[in-house]
């Protein structure tokens, strides 16, 4: 007999701050407190993507299957061969890269720093050799269709409805590897700093950037990934104009809400959506340069309001 499911409280969710100063602190008042109803669209990968469209901002990536009837069922013989297959609601598992074209993919490793979230499937063999088949694939995605997500306080994603699996093309960059992730947190509507990750199916290592400067912000204690030391100046790595382009794209996205981490891809000269954030790490706290920026630019957000 299967066990009631019992909802996820993380050990800090609960550390609420009558006066919150680090970034960490306002994260978690807007998870007990604030019941935007643009939240779960935003969170939701399927939704999302039309509000995104409507701000006429950025590129998303071309949209092969939606369903959000259980039993999944994929109409695997009309898919490309390359494709990105995932639930709208979940985050951290149940994201399957299908990568079927006649050379693999670079960049990925066995035993990869985000193994629990992403599996890059090649041959039916993900990269770890172990196998997944079709049905295997649609049991995997039906599971966590019929269920909420978890963690209890992420009110915005267990409030995604409905839950469904789609099918969206894979971004590569010209050497055939996955595209860097530029994640931009943004205040009320403002660039506050850039998140600028590498190595997703090798080794991450990050780096924060000035969205003015392009200057990399120094992190000291915990952080959670090494930095990336041939990147010192985003705005001198990226040119000028594309550097500008992405600031704008995320002011753009993000300004109908308090905060928000505004998740794009370049390929080609050409900025894409990937996804919105409300909680990152879900309000895990990060370095103290991160917590305490990030504290101040949205208290600086509250006052301008």
């Amino acid at each position: 007999m299967r066990l009631p499911f019992s909802p996820v409280i993380l050990p800090w969710h609960e550390d609420l701050v009558d006066e919150p100063k680090l970034i960490s602190e306002f994260i978690i008042r807007s998870m007990h407190e604030n019941r935007n109803p643009l939240f779960p669209m935003m969170e939701d990968k399927y939704a999302s993507r039309k509000y995104v469209l409507s701000k006429s901002a950025c590129k998303v990536t071309e949209l092969y299957h939606w369903s959000d009837k259980p039993p999944i069922r994929l109409p695997w013989d009309e898919l490309p061969s390359r494709c990105v297959i995932k639930t709208n609601h979940w985050s951290g598992d149940g994201i399957f890269i299908i990568d079927d074209g006649e050379e693999a993919i670079g960049g990925v490793q066995k035993d990869m720093a985000i193994n629990e979230i992403y599996r890059v499937v090649r041959d039916y063999r993900d990269q770890d050799g172990n196998r997944w088949s079709k049905r295997k694939i649609e049991r995997k995605l039906t599971r966590l269709v019929r269920r909420r997500y978890p963690f209890l306080y992420e009110w915005a994603v267990r409030a995604i409805n409905p839950r469904g699996v789609l099918v969206e093309e894979l971004l590569l960059n010209k050497e055939g590897c996955i595209p860097d992730d530029i994640k931009v947190h943004c205040f009320f509507g403002k660039a506050g700093f850039i998140q600028y990750e590498v190595g997703k199916f090798t080794s991450v290592k990050q780096n924060l950037h000035d969205p003015v400067s392009g200057d990399c912000i120094e992190q000291t204690e915990n952080r959670k990934w090494p930095p990336i030391t041939e990147i010192p100046n985003l705005k001198d790595f990226l040119g000028d104009e594309m550097f500008g382009k992405i600031v704008e794209t995320a002011e753009q996205l993000s300004i109908d809400v308090p905060y928000v981490r505004v998740d794009l891809f370049m390929v080609d000269s050409e900025i894409y959506f990937g996804e919105f954030t409300l909680y990152p790490r879900s309000g895990e706290k990060q370095s103290k340069e991160w917590e305490e920026l990030g504290g101040r630019l949205w208290q600086e957000g509250l006052e301008r309001s």
